[in-house]
């Protein structure tokens, strides 16, 4: 996982399995993501090959309302399983998938 910081936009560039071995990993770094009250996160999935539902729990904390803190969070580039995935978990309303970054500059 790679975090590139664009004023108050991080760019998120995740790759391989989104599993149970990725949250011990990456959970922490995750929700510090979503910690700033402007906060913009793209998630990049293009390099994604699998989410199951511990993935998904992680992602969904990120982008839980906290107070006055509102983080608003984009995918882009899912596949069909991974965006299914997100679909079924009711994500897809929090994590707004877009076909680019170019996208997100429209939606804020």
């Amino acid at each position: 996982m790679r975090i590139v910081w664009d004023g108050s936009v991080a760019k998120v560039h995740l790759e391989g399995e989104l599993d149970v071995d990725w949250k011990r990993r990456h959970e922490a770094a995750i929700q510090e993501l979503c910690l700033g009250s402007q906060n913009t996160v793209i998630f990049d999935f293009r390099d994604v090959t699998f989410i199951d539902s511990t993935g998904i729990g992680v992602l969904a904390m990120c982008v839980q309302p906290r107070g006055s803190d509102t983080c608003t969070a984009y995918v882009v580039g899912a596949n069909s399983q991974v965006r299914r995935a997100l679909e079924i978990a009711a994500l897809s309303r929090l994590l707004q998938p877009v076909d680019s970054e170019s996208e997100v500059a429209f939606n804020r």
